[in-house]
């Protein structure tokens, strides 16, 4: 990853020249570990750093990550920017969902000489996490890309085990990036044809994983609507219930001891958890080709040991669908 960190400073031998980085790179690959290096490099040598993302969970968890609380750093969703100065140097996580021409226009101003002059470094996965959250426009995009002096790819998976990355494959039709892990333990598939069947499955594969030793704080459950408003989960009995806690920002960064993680899809990008359970039920939820793609690959790619898939029935023509769609 160093080239990349490289990549965020004047081009060598150009050392007046402004740099301006745009680097994809598909879910695990490291962006945002990358994005939070960015800034702690920056303001060692100096400079004021704006750090902008779009969702409030993902940026309280990067404001609580280790040489962040720097007084030169200001951490903020894009929804909370309004009089925050221009810096030395801008960051953008998850940069596709800022890329349209509104958020371009504000992001503009929170770095000294604007996006066509300024410094900067936007961190964006353009493919399957496009549409979750926030909105992407092909032409901001491009007109970006004007502005860069370089680009990057992140090309290694560092998240997922290749089970993982095997049944997002299967799954949805999509190759991720190469990968270097290690093999893992079976993804569990399974389909419900009722409410209370799906949150016999949830809680019996949670039990199953408590019993085994796994901590509470290691298991997150993620749903494609509002947690409150998820079926399967309102279904399941106090036993289990109770044990749940709702993610925030105030806990983003750190999920309570002794409780397992409840958050929506789209909230939880730019996170991860090791055992994640995606709950995906046909209500409340878009249930367009596209919009069931890109929450799954979301939430599929947010498991670093066990992923366990709890699906509507329902759905089940088009998440096989899915598996037959060109990428």
């Amino acid at each position: 990853m160093a080239p990349i960190l490289d990549a965020c400073g004047p081009l060598p031998g150009l050392t007046n020249q402004a740099s301006r980085l745009l680097c994809a790179g598909g879910a695990g690959t490291g962006k945002t570990f990358l994005a939070i290096e960015t800034a702690r490099r920056k303001v060692a040598s100096g400079l004021s750093v704006n750090f902008v993302c779009f969702s409030q969970p993902l940026a309280a968890f990067i404001a609580a990550q280790v040489g962040m609380e720097n007084d030169l750093i200001k951490v903020v969703p894009i929804s909370q920017i309004e009089g925050l100065p221009e810096a030395d140097y801008l960051v953008v996580d998850e940069g596709q969902d800022l890329m349209n021409a509104e958020n371009l226009s504000t992001l503009g101003d929170l770095v000294k000489e604007g996006l066509e002059k300024g410094n900067w470094a936007f961190f964006f996965d353009a493919n399957f996490q496009v549409g979750v959250l926030g909105s992407f426009d092909q032409s901001a995009y491009e007109e970006l890309n004007r502005y860069s002096t370089n680009s990057q790819t992140l090309t290694k998976n560092c998240r997922n085990t290749k089970k993982i990355v095997a049944q997002v494959s299967d799954t949805l039709g999509i190759e991720m990036e190469e990968h270097e892990a290690i093999e893992g333990i079976p993804v569990t598939e399974m389909y419900f044809n009722s409410v209370e069947e799906g949150a016999e499955n949830l809680e019996e594969k949670i039990t199953y994983l408590l019993n085994e030793g796994i901590k509470h704080e290691e298991i997150t459950v993620l749903t494609r609507c509002d947690p409150a408003d998820d079926e399967i989960v309102s279904a399941l009995p106090g036993s289990i219930a109770t044990k749940f806690e709702n993610m925030t920002q105030n806990n983003a960064a750190s999920p309570p001891v002794g409780r397992i993680q409840l958050a929506r899809i789209d909230l939880y990008k730019g996170l991860e958890n090791r055992y994640v359970f995606v709950l995906a039920s046909n209500s409340n939820a878009s249930t367009t080709l596209d919009g069931i793609k890109n929450e799954l690959y979301v939430g599929m790619t947010r498991a670093q040991i066990g992923l366990y898939l709890v699906l509507d029935s329902d759905l089940k023509p088009e998440i096989q669908a899915l598996n037959e769609t060109n990428v």
